[in-house]
């Protein structure tokens, strides 16, 4: 009835007030989430959208609570802009960025940030997020990033949808911190599993600066004390973690894939020879001689056979 009489008013040339909407907006959001409904949602929406022809604003409470109604009654275009209107894009140089990071914090309460992160990374299909919506998802939840995710109980949940949707545009680095808050939190239900390493590091896989993170992430985690990130560096995730050895060879950082290879082989795991010896062949490609010294004798001392022109190659380049 309400949004009826706003429409007359406006047919009248007539309009309604900030606050009269506002109202209506909010009865339309608690509907949509007490019954997990969409009509209600898309209600409010379109009350946000007269508001916005008006130019009328609404408060900042109030476009989370549309946020949030939106996210969880799977709205995602409507969830989508009320988020970038919401939410100030970061700046470019360090300071715009931080300032940008705060407001973004203060703008958008932390029940619409997570249900907003949930439904991005349940899009069907799986299809990728752009990047700098994550971006400024990232950025809305401000430094208390790892206190959101960590903090009281935990949230495994949002923790592994922000690292889904870092994966899914290409983020490795951000993807990589996100990782790491979780796993070295000490909180058992923010712990990340294997399936979500998975993921993070076949992301990881596609750019050398994201195989550098993933190699990163796993020297934090084999020298972290807490027992989840040791879980995660430990032999029974060697074969995730081995995977970058020929990604490091094909996105031309060798060195990066050494370093996975010795971290892992410390910690009791020994990736395959056809890999092991795929790496060589990128350390001596790629003039990473010392390494490659190494890693043959490595590689030696476990038995694997050096093919017989490498063998000879590497002890001429020693000899020189």
């Amino acid at each position: 009835r309400g949004a009826g009489l706003l429409r007359s008013l406006r047919a009248a040339g007539l309009a309604g007030s900030a606050e009269a909407y506002e109202s209506l907006l909010r009865a339309s959001c608690r509907a949509a989430l007490a019954r997990s409904h969409p009509s209600p949602a898309r209600a409010a929406h379109g009350l946000y959208a007269e508001m916005g022809s008006l130019g009328l604003a609404l408060p900042p409470a109030a476009a989370s609570q549309l946020l949030l109604a939106c996210a969880r009654t799977k709205q995602a275009a409507q969830a989508k802009e009320v988020f970038e209107r919401v939410a100030p894009e970061a700046g470019h140089a360090a300071e715009e960025a931080e300032e940008a990071e705060e407001a973004a914090a203060a703008a958008v309460e932390p029940a619409a940030l997570r249900a907003f992160a949930l439904m991005l990374s349940a899009s069907p299909g799986g299809e990728p997020c752009d990047a700098s919506l994550v971006r400024r998802l990232l950025a809305a939840h401000g430094r208390a990033l790892a206190e959101r995710l960590v903090g009281g109980a935990g949230d495994r949940e949002h923790g592994a949808a922000l690292v889904q949707l870092c994966a899914s545009c290409g983020l490795a680095e951000q993807g990589c911190g996100v990782m790491s808050t979780l796993a070295c939190s000490g909180v058992a239900a923010a712990t990340p599993g294997p399936a979500l390493l998975g993921t993070l590091l076949a992301s990881c896989a596609k750019s050398a600066a994201g195989v550098e993170h993933a190699a990163s992430l796993l020297t934090r985690l084999g020298e972290a004390t807490h027992p989840a990130a040791a879980r995660l560096a430990a032999s029974k995730c060697g074969d995730v973690w081995a995977t970058l050895l020929d990604a490091a060879c094909r996105t031309g950082v060798p060195a990066a894939g050494f370093g996975v290879y010795r971290t892992l082989v410390s910690r009791g795991f020994e990736p395959e020879a056809e890999a092991s010896l795929r790496l060589l062949q990128g350390l001596r490609s790629g003039g990473v001689s010392a390494a490659a010294f190494e890693l043959r004798a490595m590689l030696l001392q476990r038995g694997v056979p050096i093919p017989e022109g490498e063998e000879e190659a590497e002890v001429a380049v020693e000899e020189g």
